[in-house]
C-alpha cells in the first residue's frame, strides 16, 4: 500500500479537479485588477467625509437658499447617471463622426485606468478649492470662507463620471472573467470595492 492509500478516502488537500484550478488561476488574475480598485476607493470616500466639511467651511446661501453641503452629492450621482447614459449614444457616436471611422473603443482595463486618471484630477481640483477656502478664511479672520460651495461642482461631476468609467467596467471584468461557479464571488467583491 503507498502513501496515497487505496483502499481509503483521498487526501482533498492533495488532489485538485482541473475545474478547480482554472478558477483559482481566473481568481488569481483579477486580483491586480481588484487592488488597484481599492485605491480607487480611498477617492470616492473622500466625497463623504472631507468634501462635506469642506463644503460646510465655505459660505452654503445662494441668494436666499441655504445648501446643505451633503446635498453636494447630487453632483455625483448626476454626472455618473448622465455619463451611463450618454456614453454609447452620444460620446462615441460622435467620436466616429469626428475621426470618420470606426472607432477602437477602449477594454475595460483602459477604462479602469481613464476612470482612475480622472478621479487623481477631482482631488487635486480638491485640493485647490481647499487652498482656496483656507486663503479666503484666513484674509476674514473666520473659520468659514466666504467662497462660493458651488465651487465644490467640478470636483463631483468628475468625480461622477470616474466612477462610470471605473465601475462599469470593473463589473464588466469580473462579470466575463469570473468561471460561472464563482459568479457569485465575483460580483459581491465588485460592490464591496464599490461601497463608500
Amino acid at each position: 500500500m503507498t502513501a496515497t492509500g487505496y483502499g481509503r478516502n483521498p487526501n482533498p488537500w492533495h488532489l485538485c479537479t482541473i475545474t478547480k484550478v482554472e478558477e483559482v488561476k481566473c481568481i488569481l488574475r483579477l486580483l491586480p485588477v481588484w487592488l488597484c480598485t481599492i485605491l480607487s476607493s480611498l477617492a470616492f470616500t473622500q466625497m463623504i467625509g472631507l468634501f462635506i466639511k469642506q463644503g460646510a467651511a465655505m459660505d452654503t446661501k445662494i441668494s436666499n437658499f441655504q445648501i446643505p453641503p451633503a446635498s453636494m452629492t447630487s453632483f455625483d450621482i448626476i454626472s455618473t447617471t448622465a455619463f451611463i447614459l450618454l456614453y454609447n449614444k452620444l460620446i462615441i457616436p460622435l467620436y466616429v463622426k469626428l475621426i470618420k471611422r470606426e472607432p477602437k473603443t477602449p477594454s475595460e482595463l483602459q477604462r479602469i485606468g481613464i476612470g482612475l486618471s480622472i478621479a487623481i484630477l477631482a482631488m487635486l481640483i480638491a485640493g485647490m478649492v481647499e487652498q482656496h477656502i483656507l486663503k479666503y478664511a484666513s484674509e476674514n479672520g473666520q473659520e468659514t470662507s466666504s467662497l462660493s460651495i458651488l465651487w465644490q461642482t467640478p470636483q463631483y461631476m468628475l468625480l461622477g463620471v470616474a466612477e462610470a468609467f471605473l465601475f462599469v467596467a470593473q463589473m464588466e471584468i469580473f462579470s466575463s472573467q469570473i468561471p460561472d461557479g464563482l459568479k457569485s464571488l465575483g460580483i459581491p467583491v465588485h460592490v464591496i470595492n464599490s461601497n463608500r
